[in-house]
């Protein structure tokens, strides 16, 4: 396993096709219950998923399909801001799909029926 990346938790899977949470310190991978992992546990990680982000960090689960509510919100910030796109040249098209874009997100479900 390539030991050039961030330090955090990331997902792995092993030779067993379990997924497990391991957490890559900088110098060595620990297990979640910060026991270091030996090199005979390492020989099961088949695969290093991406870094898990964490909560403090602007990131946010979305459906891998916008449902009607994020459509819905997307289309009416779009019409929202279009005259605004026709009458003031610093806003443009760019800006319009970034607000529309903000507004999918925050009428996307969250977990647990947040």
């Amino acid at each position: 396993m390539s030991e050039k990346r961030e330090a955090g938790w990331y997902w792995c899977k092993d030779s067993y096709g379990d997924d497990l949470p391991l957490y890559w310190c900088g110098e060595r991978w620990l297990t979640s219950d910060d026991y270091s992992c030996d090199s005979a546990y390492l020989k099961r990680v088949l695969e290093v998923g991406p870094r898990i982000p964490t909560p403090d960090e602007p990131w946010q689960t979305v459906p891998m399909e916008p449902d009607l509510a994020m459509q819905k919100a997307y289309f009416e910030s779009i019409d929202r801001h279009m005259q605004r796109v026709q009458t003031d040249l610093r806003f443009g098209r760019f800006d319009n799909q970034r607000l529309a874009y903000r507004a999918m997100l925050s009428a996307a479900p969250k977990p647990g029926g947040e």
